[in-house]
This record gives C-alpha cells, sequence and structure tokens, in this order.
C-alpha cells in the first residue's frame, strides 16, 4: 500500500484507508498469486508518497507491469472530503515485479529517504520468518 503524505488523516483512518486498499487489491489479483501469497509470508507493506500525482504514477506503473491494484477514493463521511483518493493497493505479485513496478519509484519520490531500510528490514524479517509473519 502507499499513502498519501500531502493530505491530514489521523492514524485509525490511514489504517482504514489501507485496509479498502488492501482488500481492493486483492480482489483484483491473479489466483495463482493469491495462493501463492498466502502460502508463503503475507507480506504486507507500507509505504509513503508525496502527492496525488505520485499516485497515479505509480498507478501506471503498475498497470504496465501488470500488477494488481485499487486506488482507494473516500467516501468523505469523516476527516476528508469526498472523492479524496488516499491510498494505493498493489499486488500481492513477485517481489521483483513489484521491486520492478513500485519500490524503486518510490524511493525515487521526494520523502522515501526512509523507505530503502524498511523495505530490506522487512525482507530481512521474512526470509528469517517465513511463514509466521502472517499479521504483518
Amino acid at each position: 500500500m502507499v499513502v498519501r503524505t500531502d493530505i491530514k488523516m489521523g492514524k485509525g483512518k490511514i489504517a482504514a484507508q489501507c485496509c479498502h486498499a488492501a482488500i481492493g487489491a486483492y480482489k483484483q489479483a491473479d489466483k495463482a498469486k493469491i495462493r501463492k501469497w498466502e502460502n508463503e509470508a503475507y507480506a504486507k507493506v507500507v509505504l509513503k508518497a508525496p502527492s496525488l500525482q505520485d499516485l497515479y504514477n505509480l498507478r501506471e506503473l503498475a498497470r504496465a507491469n501488470g500488477v494488481a491494484y485499487y486506488l482507494v477514493t473516500d467516501a468523505g463521511r469523516t476527516q476528508l472530503p469526498k472523492s479524496t483518493v488516499t491510498v494505493l493497493g498493489l499486488g500481492p505479485d513477485e517481489d521483483d515485479v513489484l521491486d520492478k513496478a513500485v519500490i524503486e519509484a518510490v524511493l525515487k519520490m521526494e520523502d522515501g529517504e526512509l523507505v530503502p531500510q524498511v523495505v530490506e528490514g522487512i525482507r530481512t524479517a521474512v526470509k528469517h520468518f517465513g511463514s509466521d509473519l502472517r499479521d504483518g
């Protein structure tokens, strides 16, 4: 999931929007990729994007690489105006495909300087703990 950081959302709102993104992308994903993801570590990664345009750019990269995606548009009932785009959900897919489609692009974004350590930490944890990481 990639969350916009240029809009004000509380932690609970971000969590809810990420849930919408995860479910939406999951429903769009190839069934074989879903089965593989479910039989492995159920890895989930949350990254940040500094703008709406960045989410649109990532969506286009996902589309070009055949990665399932879901763009969350808020209903406007609580913290945000109606139709505010908040989160882009991606995958599940193979690590190398997601790296090509997303992580490299996020690393190039304006405020993505901490992302390399986060991604490496997640990969290390998944390799070490394997399928025990099901609630990430």
